[in-house]
């Protein structure tokens, strides 16, 4: 699978095109219109039965995103849905997408995706490995974003990924100051770590994204 054209960077048409293909949750997305423009793209193009999975998926808008894309892949997508503040709007976009004064827990998320069946989501807890027996075609990491949780996080999934199979890490923002909290050094460190592995090419940075595509398989 050849996902390099795919990275080229969309014109304004593009974009706005795409908005009018992008599933109606999207506005639910932490994401910026690029990071959805390449989910979007990369999820269409994936064979029938592939299997996604995107840890940390919040209100499950990115993985609306997918299943909307493509309603032959499989989506599971990990979070903690816990009460924790991720975002700056995020009691706007709770209130807009679960109702006044609903948690963030995984029934209330389940019934916001429930218009895609080929979303299945998954309660976690802190600090513990999750067990996940099948392989993978696409994954999506954008739970914590510091070691040593983003190191162990990757080391349980990385093996699971297939020959071709695609990994982005979310968050990747080196073209910010250095010392912006926008900006976060281990998620840049793991993608340096990752791009000098024999394993793996780093396709670049697109949007928020680090993009990696598996070449090689080491068992």
């Amino acid at each position: 699978m050849n996902i390099s054209l795919l990275l080229n960077q969309p014109s304004a048409e593009d974009l706005t095109l795409l908005l009018t293909e992008l599933s109606p949750l999207q506005y639910a997305s932490l994401n910026c219109k690029l990071d959805k423009f390449v989910v979007h793209k990369i999820a269409k193009i994936m064979p029938v039965g592939a299997i996604a999975v995107e840890v940390g998926t919040y209100l499950g808008a990115t993985a609306s995103i997918m299943a909307h894309a493509n309603e032959n892949l499989e989506i599971h997508a990990f979070d903690l849905f816990d009460d924790g503040i991720y975002a700056k709007n995020q009691d706007t976009l709770i209130e807009q997408s679960l109702g006044k004064g609903q948690p963030r827990s995984l029934e209330n998320v389940s019934k916001f995706v429930s218009k895609y069946k080929n979303i299945h989501l998954h309660k976690v807890v802190k600090n513990e490995t999750v067990v996940f027996k099948q392989e993978i075609d696409f994954l999506i990491e954008d739970s914590s974003h510091r070691y040593p949780q983003l190191s162990d996080s990757m080391n349980n999934w990385l093996p699971k990924i297939k020959i071709n199979g695609i990994v982005m890490l979310h968050d990747y923002r080196p073209y910010l100051p250095i010392d912006s909290p926008q900006r976060f050094l281990d998620v840049e460190n793991y993608v340096d770590f990752l791009s000098n592995h024999t394993d793996w090419k780093f396709l670049g940075g697109f949007g928020d994204f680090a993009i990696f595509q598996r070449t090689h398989r080491q068992d």
